[in-house]
């Protein structure tokens, strides 16, 4: 919104007192709020999904487990090791002595998670710029997004494992492609390039 901001000063001269500020351009569709929800929903959900990870890292880097490498540490560093494998983030020195199926176990995990990181920025950027104009719009393919993201979750954390996200992915990327669209054409909206009336 800020970069729309500065391209629409830059071409009729540097005028800030003309520019519309955030709080006029969303009283524009007073449904604007679904689309924050619907944002707060996918947070959520990442959160979870962090807890997952953290209490499978819990279960698999144990106490016990993590024994092994104290003296290792304290010779090395001179200080004890941090507690439940940190710093391994699944594929270092600790995650070498885990058995294979824990081993995939938190390695699946991770990627999930890593995953979630990945796109959390796009997603929640298109909806956001989206939803300024196109609320609803932005608000359903929000959700399919989440939907996407669930699937995407349990299938990869469950059965039949990595080569079931695909089918999430196709969710997740179907709603990525509406909603940067959508935003792209609020954009637009905004810098006055099309005279339309959204709908």
């Amino acid at each position: 919104l800020l970069f729309f901001s500065f391209v629409k000063t830059m071409e009729g001269g540097i005028d800030f007192q003309d520019l519309p500020v955030i709080r006029d351009i969303i009283a524009i569709e007073g449904s604007y709020g679904t689309v924050c929800f619907t944002v707060l929903a996918i947070f959520l959900h990442y959160f979870f999904v962090t807890g997952q990870v953290y209490s499978l890292r819990k279960k698999i880097f144990n106490l016990p487990f993590s024994k092994q490498f104290v003296d290792e540490h304290r010779e090395v560093l001179g200080s004890s090791p941090a507690a439940y494998g940190y710093p391994d983030m699944g594929s270092g020195k600790h995650a070498e002595r885990l058995d294979y199926r824990d081993w995939v176990l938190f390695n699946n995990a991770q990627r999930v998670q890593y995953n979630y990181v990945e796109d959390m920025t796009i997603i929640v950027f298109f909806t956001l710029v989206a939803g300024l104009y196109f609320p609803k719009t932005a608000t359903v393919f929000g959700i399919l997004y989440l939907v996407g993201r669930i699937i995407y979750s349990c299938l990869y954390l469950g059965n039949p494992g990595p080569d079931g996200r695909k089918y999430g992915a196709v969710v997740m990327l179907l709603s990525k492609i509406v909603n940067a669209i959508l935003a792209g054409y609020s954009g637009s909206l905004y810098l006055g390039l099309n005279d339309q009336t959204a709908a």
